[in-house]
């Protein structure tokens, strides 16, 4: 399977709130092809919603480092900064 394809079956896993499916495709979908932003991303998303704010803006900046014209990703940094600073 190529990162194009598991990227989709991640999204599709992602969109069944099946969370650990969705990390083990995204992570090898990261892995099949490194530049494949969304796969950053989408990991970022799955770590936010586990409530693991600093490993999702990791993943939001290995995404943003890839396309730094990727606006959703900088927003996303920022809200779980600001989760953080309610955590401390």
């Amino acid at each position: 399977m190529d990162s194009q394809e598991l990227l989709m079956k991640g999204a599709d896993a992602l969109a069944e709130d099946n969370l650990k499916e969705a990390e083990s495709l995204f992570l090898l979908a990261a892995e099949a092809d490194d530049s494949n932003y969304l796969a950053f991303y989408n990991l970022g998303t799955i770590f936010f919603r586990r409530k693991d704010y600093r490993k999702a803006k990791e993943f939001y900046r290995k995404a943003l480092d890839i396309n730094p014209d990727y606006q959703v990703a900088r927003e996303n940094i920022a809200l779980a900064n600001f989760y953080l600073a309610m955590l401390a």
